[in-house]
């Protein structure tokens, strides 16, 4: 009984951490095939009840808030969903921070910083704008 508990309760904490767990944001240069860095600008928020596009840890509107960018932040389109409906973005908050994507090989892998990087709508950017 004592084991089935605890492996219940083990269980339990690896599919939380499974849940939890970000899809990352993959990076890679690839001028033929336009992969990071395109720029993207917000765009549509203005208006809206909120005011703000949330950037998630994984494509989907029930993936954790990680941030909020307003109307007219630029952003780094690096990744897609299948069916463009979620971008994966790499961004920052200062405006002269090097992403250091320039250092990016032409293999794909996850970034991993120094800016802020996470999944948003595609329906809220401007790909090309910036």
């Amino acid at each position: 009984m004592k084991y089935s508990v605890a492996f219940a309760i083990l269980a339990a904490m690896g599919a939380a951490a499974a849940i939890a767990a970000p899809r990352p944001v993959l990076v890679a240069l690839d001028p033929s095939d336009g992969i990071c860095p395109v720029t993207g600008e917000v765009v549509g928020v203005s208006g809206r009840r909120d005011n703000y596009l949330s950037v998630r840890a994984g494509p989907g509107v029930r993936e954790r808030e990680l941030d909020r960018l307003r109307s007219g932040a630029l952003v780094m389109v690096c990744d897609e969903t299948a069916n463009g409906a979620w971008l994966g973005v790499v961004y920052n908050r200062t405006g002269n921070q090097d992403c250091f994507i320039a250092q990016t090989s032409t293999q794909r892998r996850p970034y991993r910083g120094p800016c802020r990087y996470g999944w948003v709508s595609s329906r809220y950017i401007d790909v090309g704008a910036g």
